[in-house]
């Protein structure tokens, strides 16, 4: 795992120090199939620390051990950046999750009915969507 400390202690132009007691927090989590990364930033749009770590790939058969990676790489990502858990918010995109298959249903094609993350509204590949 590694982490790395960013921010107001890094760049003093970035404009005043965080307070950790009563700045807002947020942490956002890529938990990819080959590493994992944790970034915390605060309400003004500021890095302050962010951490790598293990795979976050949601395995049905072990769905714990996403859990553990996650957590372990949030984890190390606060103490980079000198926030306390918990935060304000948190978001996390995990390989795996909305699949049918990651939840239990079978079957491996799409679970989500649009939205979705990919910045196609959800949809996956195929013809696009016909004119007007």
């Amino acid at each position: 795992m590694t982490a790395r400390r960013d921010g107001p202690a890094a760049d003093s132009a970035a404009g005043p120090a965080a307070d950790p007691a009563t700045d807002h927090h947020f942490v956002g989590v890529d938990g990819g199939g080959t590493r994992s990364r944790a970034l915390v930033g605060d309400a003004h749009g500021r890095e302050l620390g962010a951490a790598d770590g293990g795979p976050g790939l949601i395995d049905p058969a072990d769905p714990a051990h996403a859990v553990a990676a996650v957590t372990a790489v949030v984890r190390a990502a606060a103490v980079a950046a000198n926030v306390p858990l918990p935060v304000r918010g948190l978001w996390a995109g995990l390989a795996g999750a909305g699949e049918t298959q990651a939840r239990g249903g079978g079957g491996g094609g799409p679970a989500r009915r649009g939205g979705g993350g990919r910045g196609g509204g959800g949809r996956r590949g195929g013809a696009a969507p016909p004119r007007p």
